[in-house]
């Protein structure tokens, strides 16, 4: 089972990988490879860095 880059917790493929490599074709760990991060996971980083760039453009905007 793969675990998430950003929050480390598992990833739970639903179908599973093997459901996924049986109906679609390939290897199991091919499906595990695609899926790194979770999808919460991705949308609050993003969230994160685009608020902290933000905030950092305002600073240089006010200080500049």
């Amino acid at each position: 089972m793969q675990k998430c880059t950003i929050c480390k917790q598992d990833i739970v493929l639903v179908p599973s990988a093997a459901e996924r490599a049986k109906r679609y074709g390939g290897k199991a760990s091919d499906y595990t490879k695609l899926f790194t991060e979770h999808a919460a996971c991705v949308l609050k980083k993003r969230n994160d860095e685009t608020r902290a760039l933000i905030e950092r453009t305002k600073g240089e905007y006010v200080n500049g």
